[in-house]
């Protein structure tokens, strides 16, 4: 169910299937990058610095590496911390798929114009 919120973009109906799943959620921590997205997307950055500062140590655990940047790169692309997001980019863009213009099979985070970060596709998309 995760891929399909996800990769509709149902973000609010994520976090509301969350809701009801969240025990089952915390036993696979390879969750939690997408359980940060979607308090993004949704407006949420209380909730996703929180939900952050809450799973730290786990993230922190996180295999393959990439998957510990991609949990730092949701906290600070929608904090707006550019200067923290972009280091970033090399490594998850070699771990997440490449999103290709027009697909229409995932929603991008779309990072702002002024931005102009270099190599930004793992389902990122600079916007303007």
């Amino acid at each position: 169910m995760t891929n399909l919120y996800r990769l509709t973009s149902q973000w609010e109906e994520f976090l509301i299937w969350e809701a009801r799943h969240g025990q089952e959620l915390q036993r696979h921590p390879q969750f939690l990058p997408v359980l940060l997205r979607a308090r993004g997307e949704t407006g949420d950055l209380p909730g996703l610095i929180e939900m952050y500062d809450r799973q730290k140590e786990q993230i922190g655990r996180l295999i393959p590496a990439a998957s510990r940047d991609l949990c730092r790169l949701m906290l600070f692309v929608f904090a707006g911390k550019r200067n923290l997001a972009e280091p970033l980019l090399p490594a998850v863009s070699r771990f997440c798929p490449v999103q290709r213009a027009n697909s229409g099979w995932q929603q991008p985070i779309y990072l702002p114009a002024r931005w102009n970060l270099p190599g930004a596709n793992c389902n990122l998309v600079i916007d303007g």
